[in-house]
């Protein structure tokens, strides 16, 4: 391999594909079944490194995983035949029963479509659906999406909330061909999901912003179009605001959630933070008791933020008495489950063009007992109402 790399460094890139995976989740991960040993795997790794190889695929472990080494993408590959059970328990669900605890869960299978630009690669996973050659797919292919990575477009306002924790590390049960030891494995499926419906708007909390596992795996995805807006509640702790700052380079835009009382204090810290801060700021209204007993609406005892149509008047009002113009780049408008979400996204175009300002929307998708923000889109004045 090494003579086959050094005769071809000329090219305009390097790919490399492998049966065994050199790691599933960290370059020093213990030596199991679904890895290469050393020295063996320090030998590929650096190899990789010293060419500045722009991909590797790995079949062997049936699961699709992407990882980052240096420079190099490493995609581990699904397979068209069946799934490895070993990791079926690695999900928020179980195995959907009569599916040999995973084996057979046909959605888990398929190929990666790798289109090769001048500068760069982008991958499309193709689900097979367990389908042979000849037999019927799933979907016709007239009535199938083509696949959108998030590279490959400029523009996506819709993006998804990432409630769950997307980048956790966790070890695998033991059993399956590894009988002894449990593996270190992440569920790739959700980021898969992702690039499959070029989804690049991604919500998190600030606190994945401070962990450093998590922030590495958010510069990874910042390399392959994903946009992170991150939010927070009240004032930041100091730990918070250097955070921030230092790291603000990952950060498309932030969301501040305040109580109405905190207000002043809040709007005191972001102008502080405006001359170092270089992300766009949105504000976002906590709603309480009071707030529900006024209007005459049923309480429930759960988080529900943001600003409604109607509340241009107050909007107005937070921008003049805390001196934020400037400041601030709009609001979190929130959209109700019961309201048209083209006919919002309207409203929300026309308000944010006389105010000069823009807007965050948060698309409810549960019920009045989970309000639950699961999906959001951005707009600027003067864009197209339509989604």
């Amino acid at each position: 391999m090494a003579g086959e790399l050094s005769a071809a460094a000329h090219r305009r890139a390097l790919f490399i594909n492998i049966h065994y995976p050199p790691f599933l989740t960290e370059p020093s991960e213990p030596e199991h079944y679904d890895n290469i040993a050393e020295p063996g795997r320090s030998w590929l790794l650096g190899l990789m490194d010293q060419y500045e190889v722009e991909a590797l695929f790995a079949g062997h472990v049936h699961n699709f995983w992407y990882n980052r080494f240096g420079a190099t993408d490493c995609y581990l590959l699904p397979s068209t035949a069946f799934v490895r059970q070993d990791y079926s328990e690695m999900y928020r669900v179980p195995p959907l029963e009569g599916e040999e605890h995973g084996r057979n869960e046909d959605a888990k299978l398929g190929y990666l479509q790798v289109n090769v630009y001048e500068h760069g690669h982008v991958c499309h996973s193709i689900r097979t659906y367990g389908q042979l050659g000849g037999e019927q797919t799933v979907l016709p292919a007239e009535a199938r999406c083509t696949p959108v990575h998030p590279l490959e477009q400029s523009h996506a306002p819709l993006g998804f909330d990432l409630r769950q924790t997307w980048s956790e590390v966790l070890k695998s049960p033991s059993g399956g061909l590894d009988e002894f030891i449990r593996k270190p494995v992440r569920n790739d499926y959700p980021l898969m999901a992702l690039w499959e419906m070029g989804v690049k708007k991604l919500r998190v909390p600030l606190h994945d912003l401070q962990d450093d596992y998590v922030r590495e795996r958010m510069a990874v995805l910042k390399q392959h179009g994903h946009e992170f807006t991150v939010f927070s509640f009240g004032l930041l702790n100091e730990a918070e605001r250097n955070c921030l700052l230092q790291h603000q380079a990952l950060v498309h835009s932030w969301e501040v959630a305040y109580a109405s009382q905190d207000l002043d204090k809040v709007a005191g810290q972001l102008r502080h933070l405006k001359p170092e801060l270089d992300v766009p700021v949105y504000l976002s209204r906590l709603h309480t008791h009071a707030d529900v007993k006024q209007s005459g609406d049923r309480y429930f005892h759960v988080i529900n933020h943001g600003f409604k149509l109607d509340d241009q008047a107050r909007m107005q009002e937070v921008l003049d008495s805390c001196l934020l113009d400037g400041v601030i780049s709009g609001f979190v408008l929130r959209i109700g489950l019961n309201q048209s979400p083209s006919d919002a996204v309207a409203a929300a175009a026309d308000i944010a063009a006389t105010m000069r300002l823009r807007f965050s929307l948060h698309l409810r998708l549960a019920g009045k007992t989970q309000p639950k923000l699961i999906m959001m889109t951005r707009r600027l004045p003067g864009e197209s109402p339509a989604a």
